[in-house]
């Protein structure tokens, strides 16, 4: 995919047309629940910035098309985003500022009881927690090291954070 140098007035004349404007909307929309709006129009106009750099007409695709595609990707991007905020290890739980906490944090637990309840998953589920969170490596490393595809090592993360999730909320209650 070649990428052009893109303009002010490209931008400009692209935000002007209204068929880009309502796919913008349109795409937004659907995150209008999760994402704060502000981050929306960021989104629409990334994607915008990106089709305007990136599509290509001798793919027989229409620039709306193009322009939908990168919507949805960067709104999915943006929840990606969101969901691996993390905090910074020297400010404390009870320091931070709302949005630096992501909402799967749970202030009650401390690093004793993660320890506790990564132990006592199965030996599958700890080594994928392991590998994966604790390691830093990929999913695509994760599939390689136990012998499944891509989609059912995020499968089995996804299970076994589920299990590590129920444990600590069962040891924190």
């Amino acid at each position: 995919m070649s990428r052009r140098v893109v303009t002010n007035d490209q931008i400009n004349a692209a935000l002007a047309i209204d068929d880009n404007m309502n796919i913008i909307r349109k795409v937004t929309a659907r995150y209008s629940s999760v994402i704060h709006p502000d981050d929306l129009k960021t989104c629409g106009l990334n994607a915008l910035w990106r089709t305007l750099q990136c599509h290509d007409p001798s793919y027989n695709q229409k620039f709306t098309t193009s322009l939908y595609r990168f919507t949805e990707w960067e709104c999915q991007r943006e929840l990606r985003r969101r969901r691996t905020k993390v905090l910074s290890l020297t400010v404390p739980l009870e320091q931070a500022a709302p949005d630096d906490v992501a909402e799967e944090c749970l202030p009650s637990i401390d690093i004793e009881m993660v320890r506790e309840a990564i132990s006592a998953l199965d030996e599958q589920d700890r080594e994928i927690i392991q590998f994966h969170f604790i390691e830093g490596h990929s999913l695509r490393d994760a599939s390689r090291r136990f012998g499944f595809s891509k989609q059912m090592a995020r499968k089995k993360k996804q299970e076994a954070l589920k299990k590590l999730k129920e444990r600590l909320v069962g040891q924190a209650g």
